[in-house]
């Protein structure tokens, strides 16, 4: 992942996070069919008409992404079940830090 893309990465989740705060950060992962592509996994405790809200919601901005720069990240949305399934990877990106 380029500086470009933790940038664009962090851009589309903290503009998920402003308008659904209850979004947590699991990891962010290089897609199984092209690795200059990039999944992120955010983790939701809601229900699911709010999940597809959410998945929507992402997948505008992320298409707007795609437009603007180029660069495709799928916004994956992990129920609080499922949790357990995925790494969270703090170490290796963290969401937080100035782009």
């Amino acid at each position: 992942m380029n500086r470009i893309q933790e940038k664009l990465v962090r851009r589309l989740f903290h503009m998920v996070k402003e308008k659904y705060p209850d979004i947590q950060f699991l990891n962010v992962e290089n897609s199984p069919e092209d690795p200059a592509d990039l999944i992120l996994n955010v983790l939701v405790n809601c229900d699911e008409d709010t999940e597809i809200e959410i998945k929507e919601y992402a997948a505008s901005l992320a298409n707007d992404i795609l437009m603007d720069y180029d660069y495709l990240i799928f916004f994956l949305t992990v129920p609080k079940e499922y949790e357990h399934e995925y790494r969270i990877e703090p170490r290796r990106f963290n969401i937080n830090e100035a782009a």
